[in-house]
């Protein structure tokens, strides 16, 4: 039984001691912001935002509106936007914030239809980045200008149903939000999809372009050939998952064999919602549903 619907607005009270985290550059004229929740030195998680000329990609966690928002009037940008790739809060947190101060927020369809209701998230969720306040975007097309630039919007569903990518062929830039992370990656979500990702790095893999721009680990050169590097290492995993799997293991045994390293903290901390388990039972069973989530959405299209 899923008691954190109940639990949500107890914790969302919670004053959780964390300190504002932020880490600026440069690099191919495009600024990023690096930021999250530490209780100590470091975050627990990042995230990188990314601004070129008038648009900035996603919003980080919850908090640290203001600190985004001085940080961009170094620009001084007369129409100041935000593309949103997807609904979770540490890509959507500033949003309600920066609306306030005159920015544009722009998402998906499916995402605007999430934001624009407040939804319970979990106990670890509010203490590494907090919860959303609900806005109200306007609904990306086929295409939309970066700077002077034409970005393709590209449906990327896996990690949750509603990410889209920016890809900006002119300059070879893909802004993938959380299709990428890593080469090798070793923890999902529980409701992340494997067929869905697998699909989603092969329609990438298409693409022309050697930058990178993940939300947690971009790739300035090269990054096409990272991606293909994370196709791969999905292939291999689903086969020898399937293999073992045929040989009567079970989810537990063909974790361990795989993921002989993964971290059993993550695993407690997040109540097993962030675990290396959840990409074996993915590729054999199918994600798991955020009910909350499945609810808006089926509700809109009925």
């Amino acid at each position: 039984m899923n008691l954190y619907p109940w639990l949500d607005p107890l914790w969302d009270r919670t004053p959780f001691p964390y300190k504002t985290w932020t880490q600026e550059g440069k690099e191919h004229g495009i600024r990023y912001l690096r930021v999250g929740r530490a209780y100590g030195k470091q975050p627990i998680f990042s995230v990188y935002l990314y601004l070129f000329e008038d648009t900035m990609i996603d919003t980080g966690c919850p908090g640290l509106g203001k600190e985004i928002w001085q940080w961009t009037q170094q620009e001084k940008i007369k129409k100041p936007k935000v593309l949103l790739t997807h609904h979770h809060e540490d890509h959507s947190g500033n949003a309600a914030y920066l609306q306030k101060e005159g920015w544009e927020i722009w998402s998906g369809s499916k995402t605007k239809r999430i934001l624009a209701q407040p939804t319970a998230i979990k106990f670890y969720q509010h203490m590494v980045w907090g919860k959303y306040h609900p806005c109200s975007t306007k609904v990306l097309s086929k295409n939309i200008l970066i700077g002077n630039f034409e970005a393709k919007i590209i449906p990327v569903p896996g990690h949750c149903l509603d990410q889209i990518a920016f890809y900006l062929p002119e300059r070879g830039w893909l802004f993938s939000a959380d299709a990428f992370v890593h080469e090798k990656v070793k923890y999902f979500r529980g409701d992340e999809d494997f067929k869905q990702s697998l699909d989603t790095l092969e329609k990438l893999c298409q693409l022309d372009f050697d930058v990178l721009l993940c939300a947690h680990g971009p790739r300035w050169k090269n990054g096409k050939k990272s991606l293909e590097k994370k196709l791969n290492w999905f292939r291999e995993i689903e086969e020898r998952t399937q293999e073992l799997h045929h040989k009567g293991l079970s989810l537990g045994e063909i974790t361990q064999k795989i993921f002989p390293r993964s971290s059993r903290f993550l695993s407690y901390f997040t109540g097993g919602d962030i675990s290396s388990k959840n990409i074996i039972n993915s590729i054999l069973y199918g994600s798991k549903e955020r009910p909350q989530i499945e609810k808006i959405l089926r509700s809109e299209e009925c």
